[in-house]
């Protein structure tokens, strides 16, 4: 007798094609094209690249109302949780979407730009063989770049110290950011994160003129 197949196995699931792949991305970066054309230009842009539940944003959002908050996360339930506290508030200078931050920015217009970024304790992928799924990479700071005037900044805190080593050494060794030594960090409220580890490193990078 053969062996019957489980075909609600994720191993049984037929993997996509390369051309679906790319088909399906470039329709979610499209959905995100037009939510960013909706977005008010009134305002300065700060974006927050995994933004969690949101509770670091929305205080941001909340003590900074002349800036237009943005908050990024890859989970469908920390977006919707986040949303949840900024209707609770009534904030209508701050959105929070799904979104993988390269596909976000590949949506964004060329004629925007953002005055301030901030990632907050990121995933390290502290082994070796995983550094290529890192956020901070040579390739993703030029991507920003085009979208930051000079002086505009990023704002970069983990609690992995080796992570925040290599992040460092790359935005040392980055033609279009300098490593700032003595600037006040954006604004303090502390996140989950933080408060599991106090024994955290902060990183300033100013894009260069």
């Amino acid at each position: 007798m053969g062996t019957i197949r489980n075909i609600d196995h994720p191993a049984a699931k037929e993997r996509k094609s390369f051309a679906e792949v790319l088909a399906e991305r470039a329709e979610r970066v499209a959905g995100l094209r037009s939510q960013v054309a909706e977005w008010s230009r009134e305002k300065p842009w700060t974006l927050e690249i995994g933004c969690g539940h949101g509770h670091w944003l929305v205080a941001y959002a909340t003590a900074h109302p002349d800036k237009y908050c943005i908050g990024l996360d890859m989970l469908s339930a920390r977006v919707a949780k986040a949303n949840a506290k900024k209707e609770r508030l009534g904030l209508n200078n701050l959105v929070f979407v799904k979104a993988e931050a390269n596909e976000f920015l590949e949506a964004m217009p060329e004629n925007v730009h953002l005055d301030e970024v901030v990632i907050l304790f990121p995933d390290p992928w502290p082994k070796k063989r995983h550094f290529k799924n890192r956020l901070i990479q040579i390739d993703f700071l030029d991507i920003l770049a085009k979208f930051m005037l000079p002086h505009s900044k990023i704002y970069f805190r983990t609690d992995d110290r080796g992570y925040f080593d290599w992040a460092k050494d790359i935005f040392l060794h980055h033609e279009k950011w300098e490593v700032l030594s003595s600037e006040p960090w954006l604004f303090e409220y502390a996140t989950y994160f933080q408060n599991l580890n106090p024994e955290y490193q902060s990183l300033i990078a100013d894009r260069k003129g």
